[in-house]
Order: C-alpha cells, then sequence, then structure tokens
C-alpha cells in the first residue's frame, strides 16, 4: 500500500482513499473507506462470539452489536478528524498527539500506528512507532 503525499494528509474536507478511487468504468469504488471496510465484521463476529461462547441472550447480543458498531463509527468519525485541517478537536493535546502518530502511519508506508482512538493494540503487537 502506498503511503498518501504529506499534501493530501491535512484537507479541507475528507475524501477517503478508497471512495476517491474510481474503476475502468469510471466509477467509484466503494462508498466506503478502506478503514470501515477493515473493522466492520468485527460487531458481528463479536456478537457470534457472546452468543455462541458465552450463551448471551438476544437483548444483550443487541447490545453487543450496537456497542461494537458504535466503536466502528468512532474509529471512522477520529480517522476523518485527524485529516481535516480544521478539525473540531484542533485545539485539545491529547489529538495533536494522535494526529502525528497518525502521521506517522502515513508516512512510514502504513506500516505502523493502524489505531487511531486507542493505541494499546500497536503497542501490544510492536506496530507502535513512537514520536520521541
Amino acid at each position: 500500500m502506498r503511503s498518501y503525499p504529506s499534501s493530501r494528509f491535512l484537507t479541507e474536507r475528507y475524501v477517503s482513499y478508497t471512495s476517491a478511487k474510481k474503476n475502468d468504468a469510471g466509477n467509484r469504488t466503494s462508498p466506503l473507506d478502506m478503514n470501515a471496510l477493515m473493522y466492520l465484521p468485527w460487531p458481528f463476529l463479536v456478537a457470534y462470539a457472546h452468543y455462541s461462547l458465552l450463551g448471551a441472550s438476544p437483548a444483550e447480543v443487541a447490545l453487543c452489536l450496537a456497542v461494537s458498531a458504535f466503536l466502528v463509527w468512532e474509529n471512522e468519525y477520529m480517522h476523518q478528524q485527524v485529516h481535516l485541517l480544521h478539525s473540531r478537536w484542533d485545539g485539545c493535546r491529547w489529538f495533536q498527539v494522535m494526529r502525528e502518530l497518525h502521521y506517522l502511519h502515513h508516512k512510514e508506508g502504513m506500516k505502523h500506528n493502524y489505531a487511531m482512538a486507542d493505541f494499546l493494540f500497536d503497542f501490544l503487537s510492536g506496530n507502535l512507532m513512537n514520536l520521541y
């Protein structure tokens, strides 16, 4: 996967790489961002695991689906905000750190710093590329 050029990292209006790409017929290849597509199966996998392994009730499975779907949305929302020039979160130090960590993700060929809101799994897997 190619890195974004630095000129595309911050933009006035977020346009995902996958929705901007066009196929041979000139149509957009996907209405969803690659980031969202990657996480889309997780709510269903988590709900199935709760149902089959833990014997969760239908209400618990529904709650699991809702919480998982919210987390997928949160991840996509934060990803879009990181790429916006005038994000509503620009004044927050935690957001600036997250943006810098995500910039390393793009700068280094997208081999590090996959997370958006929580870098714990990057840290545990050895993928976290630190700023300092």
